[in-house]
């Protein structure tokens, strides 16, 4: 008899908020987080139970891949938030599973290709910031003073042009 598993697809889709059922290897346990079929596309999902039963008339899929495991306090927490913030399961665990990779010929984000790259970066600015840095220099230097704003993605280096 084949090891079924509760499996949350992490998609924030309301209507799919709830656990399906899958087949899975003898040392999936819960937090492993999965590839599946679903919808007919390849996604992650996070098993929340093991050794479930199937529902009645349908036929459980294997999982196509097993990628890694979260704490089981993990689980609890991704679902608690869900449950007290109003959110899906899916979104929710999307918090706590690892990030996917990007494919190949993906674009990066605004905020991936202005980032300056951490504590072991080159300690140079980008020509964005530096063109900010020049407008703040100079209203310092002329007396005018005032409050700036600065407008950009996450992680595209406003703290680096305020420090």
């Amino acid at each position: 008899m084949p090891r079924l598993a509760s499996i949350l697809p992490l998609i924030s889709t309301r209507a799919v908020a709830r656990p399906f059922t899958y087949r899975v290897p003898g040392e999936v346990e819960r937090g492993h987080v999965v590839d599946i079929r679903f919808g007919g596309a390849r996604r992650r999902g996070v098993v929340v139970a093991v050794d479930v039963e199937a529902p009645e008339g349908v036929e459980a899929v294997p999982v196509e891949r097993v990628r890694e495991r979260l704490p089981p306090a993990l689980i609890d927490l991704a679902l608690w938030i869900a449950a007290y913030y109003g959110t899906t399961p899916g979104r929710a665990l999307g918090l706590v599973a690892p990030a996917q990779r990007t494919a190949r010929g993906e674009r990066p984000t605004p905020g991936e290709r202005e980032r300056m790259g951490g504590e072991a970066a080159p300690a140079q600015v980008s020509r964005a910031q530096q063109v900010a840095l020049e407008r703040i220099e100079a209203a310092l230097e002329d007396g005018s003073g005032g409050a700036f704003l600065l407008w950009g993605a996450t992680g595209s280096g406003k703290t680096e042009v305020y420090l």
